[in-house]
């Protein structure tokens, strides 16, 4: 059995938008070191490698990430339903 397992958490940045990130958690205790000698691959798009942008808060809780795949179609989603909106009459 893994002891391995990712979890989705979303978070408000400063300007009040939501973003997905993905936190690894380990059952048995990591270093830093350990966490981030993995390559973990987007459970949503199966397509990007997940980059980690924050860090170990504990030796279970290890590091949070972003996908580089979705988080860019989340943005030209965003850019063109501003637009959709704005222009539309």
């Amino acid at each position: 059995m893994c002891s391995l397992h990712l979890r989705d958490e979303i978070h408000k940045d400063d300007r009040g938008n939501m973003h997905k990130y993905f936190r690894l958690y380990e059952q048995n205790p990591h270093t830093i070191e350990m966490a981030i000698q993995y390559e973990i691959h987007c459970p949503e798009c199966n397509q990007g490698i997940l980059k980690q942008v924050g860090r170990c808060p504990n030796s279970h809780e290890l590091g949070l990430y972003v996908c580089p795949v979705c988080d860019r179609r989340s943005i030209f989603n965003y850019c063109v339903c501003f637009l959709k909106i704005k222009y539309e009459i």
